[in-house]
């Protein structure tokens, strides 16, 4: 399991010994008032920000959207050396994105974007995925149980709320979900 880029890194390299045997599967769902709600988060380098404080930020706002424009965005996700993740429908019709990732990842991939998410964007934001990648690494290689895992995901994300303040951090959630950032109502979703 990993980032969608090490298919193309993958597919890339010749000495590849995994190339042609991955494959992609759309994220997992749960039921919820008997409809399928799937939730992809996005993937991590996707986001970008301005500082408003800056001496030029319309310019640093207008040199992201040239980065990540269909022209310019396309020549990098097909970079051979490049990380970054097809993102829009015309990259299944480009040849160069189509050799490095494989039609079966690009389908895959562009329909798991229909139910993406916002990652999370509060303080903590480190200390909370930290928790939860040590954790979900001791099961993935069969130190701790499933069980054992979610305990202590759970004390340790208490752990961090605690140090921050928790009321600060339903604050900063009640902030997000409000600016349309997340969303808290899950049985509204369809």
């Amino acid at each position: 399991m990993s980032f969608p880029s090490v298919v193309g890194y993958a597919n890339k390299n010749p000495k590849s010994v995994i190339k042609g045997k991955q494959w992609t599967c759309l994220v997992p769902g749960q039921m919820r008032n008997g409809v399928l709600v799937r939730r992809s988060p996005n993937a991590a380098g996707t986001g970008y920000y301005v500082a408003g404080y800056g001496k030029h930020p319309e310019l640093a706002y207008y040199y992201i959207q040239w980065l990540n424009g269909p022209t310019k965005g396309e020549e990098l996700i097909a970079d051979p050396k490049g990380f970054w993740d097809p993102v829009r429908a015309s990259n299944l019709t480009s040849p160069a994105v189509i050799e490095k990732f494989g039609k079966q990842f690009l389908e895959t991939t562009l329909h798991n974007a229909m139910y993406a998410i916002s990652l999370l964007a509060i303080q903590g934001n480190f200390e909370y995925n930290n928790v939860l990648d040590k954790n979900l690494t001791l099961m993935m290689q069969g130190n701790i149980s499933a069980e054992e895992c979610a305990k202590r995901i759970e004390k340790g994300w208490n752990e961090v709320t605690e140090d921050i303040g928790r009321d600060e951090q339903i604050k900063a959630w009640r902030n997000g979900v409000e600016m349309g950032a997340y969303i808290d109502n899950w049985n509204s979703i369809k």
